[in-house]
Parts: C-alpha cells; sequence; structure tokens
C-alpha cells in the first residue's frame, strides 16, 4: 500500500508531462501515438525513476515500442484496440476444470479457478456469466464450515460452468478496449 501511495505521486508528475502511463504496483505500460514519441517519453519516465532512487529491472522490461504486448498478463493489442487472455492461460485453467469436474477437489483447488476466472473478466467481458455457480458453491462450502484443505465436489450448476470453460476452445474474444464496441 505505501508503495502503491508513493508511485501514485510519480505517475502524476509523469502524467503533468502528456505520459500516457498505467500502471498495476510495479508494472508500468506507456502508450503514445508513435513509435518514437513512445521510446522517448519511456526514456524520460526511465531517468525519472532512477532519479528518484528506484531501480528498474531493465531485462524485464519491454523498452522497444510494440502494438501488442503481454501485461500484467494479458495481451493488449492496440491496432485492434483490445485486451484478451493469453492462449496459455486458457489451456491451464481448462485442465483445471478437467481435474474438478473428474474427482473430488480442495475448496482452495476451487478457490485457484475461481481467482484465475476472475482474472479473465479483464480480457474477456463474458467470464462472469461462466463461473458464478462456482463462487456460489465456494462460498457455500466456507460457509458451512469446511476448511480451504476439505475435498468437495461441485453442485450440478457449477459443473456446467466448469464444462464451458473445458469446451470453450483454445482461444476466447478479445475484449473491446473502445467505449463504443
Amino acid at each position: 500500500r505505501i508503495f502503491t501511495k508513493i508511485m501514485k505521486v510519480v505517475l502524476t508528475h509523469l502524467r503533468s508531462y502528456a505520459i500516457k502511463i498505467a500502471a498495476w504496483l510495479d508494472d508500468f505500460l506507456l502508450s503514445a501515438s508513435s513509435a518514437s514519441l513512445a521510446s522517448s517519453q519511456a526514456s524520460f519516465a526511465l531517468e525519472t525513476l532512477e532519479q528518484l532512487g528506484f531501480v528498474p529491472n531493465l531485462a524485464k522490461s519491454q523498452l522497444v515500442p510494440v502494438q501488442r504486448i503481454s501485461h500484467v498478463g494479458l495481451i493488449w493489442d492496440s491496432v485492434s484496440f483490445t485486451v484478451s487472455v493469453p492462449i496459455e492461460k486458457l489451456l491451464d485453467i481448462q485442465a483445471k476444470c478437467v481435474k474438478a469436474l473428474s474427482s473430488s477437489v480442495s475448496v482452495r483447488f476451487l478457490s485457484s479457478i475461481l481467482g484465475s476466472l476472475e482474472f479473465f473478466r479483464w480480457g474477456f467481458l463474458y467470464a462472469p456469466l461462466h463461473y458464478r455457480a462456482l463462487q456460489r458453491d465456494v462460498i457455500r462450502f466456507l460457509a458451512c464450515g469446511l476448511s480451504y484443505s476439505s475435498l468437495v465436489c461441485v453442485s450440478h450448476d457449477a459443473r456446467v460452468d466448469l464444462q464451458w470453460w473445458v469446451d470453450c476452445g483454445s482461444e476466447l474474444p478479445p475484449k473491446s478496449l473502445s467505449p463504443f464496441s
């Protein structure tokens, strides 16, 4: 929380120079109307962070402007103006859903699936339509005194949700970033 509060001041300063910058904890994404502007603004942002005593991890940084980038676990595409769930993440959750459908699993395991599916909503608008029954199951299991390590079987409705994710294929439609999509 302290880091976030400190970074808010730094981001406000950078934005005062008309730098379009988004932050998620210590991950930053800059956008600009041209590659040259993006490069110069990235250099300025890096210089500012270093002057303030921060040590940016250049090895993990993408300093060459691109129009499609993986950022905080999602694919951001500035050409189609969309954000989407990477195929690897979808395949991973499908494997977990298969496991949850085929045997009893811990409440913790179901919570893990639920957390991933909740995160997917940032890249797939309709994700909440396909995890609410699972969410109700997890809440019900915990409310009746079960622990996260308790083994459970999911309800019929949650099975329908899990099966939807198994059957949805290897790609979800991207979420538009345009308010007029």
